[in-house]
């Protein structure tokens, strides 16, 4: 403590604790470790008066459309035919997609976007074989024929068993370095990435956080938060307006997957023993990212960012210098309109 006034130092981080929470919301917690352990919980400016951040929807944007699944998988086959895959190879795998993927999407997959359950345990031989077959041909085409089988997961990942499924997959994955996320995600980190994988990528890892499980796994701190967020960011600062916009919708997800997750707790009064507290420098890296991103945006897009926003909390945006609770354009109910669309 030498050339530090102690008693001065103790006094502001007593105060700074007291404003972040306050004794009458967390009567039974006596130390720093103890409240710090609660800063999941819903904070506690969540309890000021804020039609508007409450107005925004924090369900996951989803990407439903679903032009043809015939056209997507007479494209794949073609790249499968011209690939350097032996010719076992390559029949194994048109058969897996064609007679075990194909009807599986179709089936259930319903018209009104909304997935046909069934038993998982039903389902997961199949889901190997496709996941299999997904990982050879990541090995095998060149990342510009790649986008049909991203976008087979695209589809795939509107049913909750299937977004289920990879996330039980990976968590038994050993050091998870081969589950089908993180093969995308290792693409992913590829320089330059063709615009029609990108798009489909973005969009397939929109879908994935409509999984509640998977949602989780995609936000829990750890290799796999690092390279979608690092995807996300480097995508929504692209100059392409499709691929920024996409991006924006991945970032919402992101965002509002923690703030559910930090709802629920607090809502719950519960704190697991698992938890570290808010990852505060993640969060600043995001807000920055979308707050770079608004300063360029010129479209109605703007408003995508902008919701991404209200999820993180005030620390996050105050440390650079800028407050959504604050800022004036947040006090305008068209900037606040935006819900959780089907793309």
């Amino acid at each position: 403590m030498r050339g530090v006034n102690a008693p001065e130092l103790k006094t502001q981080i007593d105060a700074l604790l007291f404003e972040a929470f306050p004794r009458e919301l967390y009567p039974s917690a006596t130390t720093v470790h103890q409240l710090t352990r609660l800063s999941n919980l819903a904070h506690a400016h969540s309890s000021l008066s804020l039609p508007y951040l409450a107005a925004v929807s924090t369900e996951p944007i989803m990407f439903r459309t679903i032009v043809s699944l015939d056209a997507v998988v007479t494209k794949l086959s073609h790249f499968i035919d011209s690939s350097e895959l032996g010719s076992e190879e390559k029949a194994r795998i048109r058969h897996t997609i064609e007679s075990a993927i194909l009807p599986f999407l179709k089936l259930q997959i319903l018209p009104s976007g909304k997935s046909a359950v069934k038993p998982l345990s039903s389902l997961a031989p199949m889901l190997t074989e496709w996941m299999d077959a997904s990982k050879t041909l990541i090995s095998a085409l060149p990342i510009g024929q790649l986008f049909p089988v991203v976008d087979l997961w695209r589809i795939g990942f509107l049913s909750t068993t299937v977004g289920t499924w990879v996330s039980e997959e990976h968590a038994s994955t050993p050091g998870a370095t081969s589950s089908i996320i993180s093969e995308f995600l290792n693409k992913g980190e590829s320089k330059p990435l063709p615009r029609s994988f990108v798009i489909t990528l973005l969009k397939c890892f929109s879908n994935a956080f409509g999984t509640p499980a998977l949602s989780q796994r995609l936000s829990a701190s750890g290799p796999l938060r690092e390279k979608l967020t690092d995807l996300a960011i480097s995508q929504l600062l692209e100059e392409d307006s499709l691929v920024r916009t996409t991006a924006a919708s991945l970032v919402f997800n992101i965002a509002s997957s923690v703030q559910v997750q930090r709802a629920d707790v607090g809502n719950n009064n519960f704190v697991p023993q698992t938890h570290t507290g808010v990852d505060i420098e993640w969060e600043i890296e995001i807000v920055s990212a979308v707050i770079e991103g608004i300063r360029r945006e010129e479209s109605e897009e703007i408003r995508e960012f902008s919701a991404s926003l209200q999820n993180h909390p005030v620390e996050a945006t105050q440390s650079i210098g800028w407050s959504p609770v604050l800022d004036s354009s947040f006090g305008c109910p068209q900037h606040m309109e935006i819900s959780s669309r089907n793309c």
